[in-house]
């Protein structure tokens, strides 16, 4: 049987890879995944990559023996990407065992998560380093803001609010302007554009009535 795990953050992900198999790094027409004896882990899911799952999972193992196939946040799945996924999980469930997870379970189609056991994973409140944006040290251009977007997808919103927290010196109105950001973001989906809004608000903030905040 399939199963989801879902949590807060995604340190779930580091809670169900088994450190003491030997993982490897292989690479199929530019798709990374790691490979143990056990499993195929792959950490971004994408339609390129549903078809190249399809097509390992397609064919018999020795001994008729059920694969199991490791997908780390599928809630990343666009509506064209859900659909392909049922569909899989429908056509091989007799030979692959798929194991998931996700740190947004409302984003996940009735549908797919019907096709699992859901697994509620506690995790340890910690705080998740964001590097690319840790790792800035001066006001970025709109550029540098398009190119920091990109490495922040694997990221949840959240976490980003958090780390550009710690830069901003308005630090209210942030909250304010991120939470509405978030709230947003449940309705449109697009993860860039509110990766983007909130960098924005944090390094080109509006102007703030510093007065009016601290009445």
């Amino acid at each position: 049987m399939n199963i989801l795990y879902y949590g807060a953050n995604n340190t779930i992900n580091d809670k169900i890879i088994d450190n003491t198999l030997h993982n490897q790094t292989r690479t199929h027409k530019n798709i990374r995944y790691l490979e143990n004896s056990q499993y195929l882990t792959f950490s971004v899911i994408n339609i390129h990559i549903l078809q190249f799952i399809k097509s390992l999972i397609q064919t018999t193992t020795i001994n008729n023996t059920i694969r199991k196939i490791i997908l780390f946040n599928i809630e990343q799945c666009d509506r064209e990407c859900m659909t392909i996924l049922r569909i899989i999980l429908e056509k091989y469930n007799n030979t692959t065992q798929f194991i998931a997870t996700t740190i947004q379970r409302s984003k996940i189609d009735k549908p797919i998560l019907s096709r699992f056991i859901l697994v509620r994973l506690s995790v340890d409140n910690i705080k998740i380093d964001v590097i690319p944006i840790k790792n800035i040290t001066t006001k970025p251009t709109l550029t540098d803001i398009k190119k920091i977007v990109k490495k922040c997808r694997k990221y949840s919103i959240s976490d980003i609010s958090l780390e550009l927290l710690n830069i901003t010196p308005y630090k209210c109105q942030f909250i304010e302007q991120a939470s509405n950001i978030e709230h947003q973001y449940c309705f449109h989906n697009n993860k860039d554009l509110a990766i983007e809004t909130l960098i924005l608000v944090c390094f080109y903030p509006p102007k703030y009535d510093i007065k009016k905040s601290n009445n």
